[in-house]
């Protein structure tokens, strides 16, 4: 049993996925990887595009970057034009569900992004979080730990936001979407974390 309280990560009645729904910048993933590491669960997150452009023929650059880079200009990237960047997009998109469908099927798990909170929802027991923070947190995150310019924030953000508003019709970051919505630049991630754990051994199905 780790220090988090209540049922040890073999003890639980019936599977549940955390999935990890995360501004830019605000340490999303860092948090899911050690709430995967605490409670003894796979992880999932760049294991899910590997696997989709493994079971495709697309480049691998657009399952990586769908989220936060907008489509016209990552298909300008990728190839001569922007014509097919709807029927392109819905195929990575169909690509990644269908992994996170895969992999939650096989028991509890920690999945980051990808929408897999929209796409798990009424077929899978869930545990739907989001972590944000403040602006200034998140661009100093950016910047010093992924080393990438803070002046992009908002414009990830933004497609991050069209991204999922255009695939589960659901508007990202409205607290009614999750079981649990955290202030990591507030918080802290080791609190965020403790927190999640938590509510992992004391879910109760809906």
């Amino acid at each position: 049993m780790n220090g988090s309280g209540g049922k040890a990560p073999g003890e639980q009645q019936e599977q549940l996925v955390v999935t990890i729904s995360r501004q830019y910048g605000s340490g999303g993933r860092e948090i899911g990887k050690k709430v995967a590491q605490q409670l003894g669960l796979p992880f999932y997150d760049r294991e899910i595009i590997e696997r989709a452009a493994q079971n495709s023929s697309m480049d691998i650059r657009l399952f990586e970057n769908s989220e936060t880079k907008d489509v016209p200009s990552l298909l300008s990237d990728l190839t001569a034009g922007v014509q097919f960047a709807q029927p392109v997009m819905d195929k990575v998109f169909l690509q990644q569900a269908g992994i996170i469908e895969e992999l939650a099927a096989k028991g509890s798990c920690v999945m980051v992004g990808r929408c897999a909170d929209a796409i798990l929802y009424g077929h899978h027991q869930t545990l739907r979080v989001y972590i944000y923070a403040d602006a200034d947190s998140r661009r100093k995150r950016v910047e010093g730990t992924y080393h990438e310019p803070g002046g992009d924030l908002e414009k990830r953000e933004k497609n991050r936001c069209t991204y999922y508003k255009h695939y589960t019709g659901k508007r990202f970051g409205d607290a009614e979407n999750y079981d649990l919505c955290l202030n990591s630049g507030t918080l802290g991630e080791e609190e965020c974390v403790k927190a999640i754990c938590s509510a992992f051994h004391n879910h109760k199905a809906p």
